[in-house]
C-alpha cells in the first residue's frame, strides 16, 4: 500500500476543504462524470433516473452529498489509518454484498473525484497536489480491494 506523507496529507486536506465549500455541486459532478466516462456504472443506480437534468435529481444530489461527506471524514482522519479503515471498510462491504458493485468501480469513482477536483480548482490543482491526490486514491483503492477480498459472498 502506498504511504501518503505528511506534506501530501496537507496538500490533500487543503484542496479538499475547498471542494467541501460546494459539496453538493461537486458530489453531483462526480456522478455525472462517472456516468459519462464509465457508462457501465449506471446499472448500479436503479433508483436514479439517468436521463434528463441529473444536476437537479434529488436522489443523485443525496448520494453525491453522502460520498463527499464520507470522503471528508476519510481525509480528516488521514493521520489515523485505522480510523480511515473504520470509515471505508463498511462502505466497501456494503457496496460488495448489498449492491453487488464490482471493485473496479471504486477506482473509476476515485478517478472521477480527482478529475472533478482538478476542474473545480483549476490552476490551484498543481502537479504536486495531483500527485498527492493520486497517492491517496491508490491507497484508498488498495484498502477497498483488501476489504473486498475479506468480506462476505463473492
Amino acid at each position: 500500500m502506498v504511504q501518503v506523507t505528511d506534506v501530501e496529507k496537507a496538500n490533500i486536506q487543503s484542496i479538499w476543504s475547498k471542494m467541501m465549500e460546494n459539496l453538493e455541486k461537486n458530489g453531483i459532478d462526480i456522478f455525472t462524470r462517472l456516468f459519462r466516462e464509465y457508462p457501465e456504472t449506471k446499472k448500479y443506480f436503479k433508483n436514479i433516473p439517468l436521463e434528463g437534468n441529473l444536476q437537479e435529481d434529488p436522489l443523485l444530489r443525496s448520494h453525491g452529498r453522502r460520498v463527499m461527506v464520507a470522503l471528508n471524514r476519510i481525509i480528516q482522519n488521514l493521520d489515523n489509518w485505522k480510523q480511515v479503515c473504520k470509515i471505508l471498510n463498511p462502505l466497501a462491504e456494503k457496496h460488495k454484498i448489498i449492491h453487488s458493485v464490482d471493485v473496479e468501480n471504486f477506482q473509476f469513482m476515485l478517478k472521477c473525484v480527482g478529475d472533478v477536483c482538478q476542474d473545480y480548482l483549476g490552476p490551484c490543482y498543481t502537479p504536486e497536489i495531483a500527485e498527492s491526490f493520486q497517492k491517496l486514491q491508490s491507497s484508498l483503492y488498495d484498502q477497498v480491494v483488501i476489504t473486498y477480498l475479506h468480506s462476505g459472498s463473492d
